[in-house]
């Protein structure tokens, strides 16, 4: 029997199937970079066993050795001990959430894989914030001025200072804002091939999220996740990875559970860590753009 109405055009409509795309236009996330910048080498020492607390001690250097003339005596000197560190791993985070088993059911998109993965981020957004949040803290080098640009003798001040802390030379970054990244790569002798091979190349392919060249130095890697905004300024960071120590005991430990209440999943990520400075000297507080 034919089909009869009395608007054929709006019943077609309602017989053109539509199709709902496994592919979805998911919220960017940041390059989450400082936390990892940071010295975990005291983790990896500690390895499984269990502690609260990792105690940081440090020797001092001698003064200058002193000559002995003939028939002289020795004279002899205590071993002078840095002030003791401690690294307190008191912070514990965790993100969690639930999906109903119907939305599951009837979906063609891995809604579980979906929203553990930014669970997960969640959680990595939120220690990369707290190790953002130290670099103002850096109060032995501070270079710049919020809000305004920083130059390229901001940098190589800013290498000097490493320079008269006897920083190591490798394992030096400078972290900062898109903004200010902005500002670096219209300087001329940032990005000019000719010049930038004698000194390092601004213009080379990422190796990974967020790094885009070396120069002075010093990595130099670009993020969001810098303390501050576009209006007022950002503190950026030019820091040797011993500046700052962290330990992580629980990584990104995941739990799940079917409730059978309310016919859904939970899923919940837990960490606990630390983080605290040790050399303030091996850091230079960047205020800029």
């Amino acid at each position: 029997m034919a089909l009869t109405t009395t608007n054929t055009v709006n019943e077609t409509k309602l017989m053109i199937p539509e199709l709902w795309s496994a592919i979805t236009a998911d919220q960017r996330e940041e390059n989450l970079i400082i936390f990892n910048m940071y010295d975990r080498q005291y983790e990896r020492e500690a390895g499984k066993q269990p502690y609260d607390t990792i105690n940081i001690a440090g020797v001092n250097n001698f003064s200058v050795a002193g000559g002995l003339g003939v028939g002289g005596t020795l004279t002899y000197t205590e071993g002078q001990f840095a002030n003791q560190i401690q690294l307190s791993i008191g912070t514990h985070i965790y993100h969690a959430f639930d999906i109903e088993t119907e939305a599951e059911l009837m979906t063609n998109i891995s809604l579980m894989q979906k929203l553990t993965g930014k669970s997960a981020y969640a959680m990595a957004l939120k220690m990369d914030d707290d190790a953002a949040d130290l670099i103002d803290g850096f109060g032995t080098n501070i270079v710049g001025t919020l809000g305004s640009p920083l130059d390229e003798e901001d940098v190589r001040t800013a290498m000097r200072l490493l320079n008269d802390k006897i920083v190591p030379e490798s394992n030096r970054f400078f972290v900062m804002s898109p903004y200010q990244q902005a500002h670096f790569m219209g300087i001329e002798r940032l990005t000019n091939s000719l010049y930038a091979s004698a000194v390092g190349n601004l213009n080379v392919g990422p190796k990974f999220r967020g790094y885009f060249g070396t120069h002075h130095g010093a990595d130099w890697y670009m993020t969001g996740n810098v303390d501050g905004t576009n209006a007022a300024g950002h503190d950026n960071g030019m820091f040797h990875r011993e500046a700052v120590a962290t330990a992580v005991i629980d990584n990104m430990r995941t739990a799940s559970m079917y409730e059978i209440d309310t016919d859904s999943n939970k899923h919940a990520i837990h960490a606990i860590y630390g983080l605290i400075e040790v050399r303030d000297d091996h850091g230079v507080y960047m205020r800029g753009l």
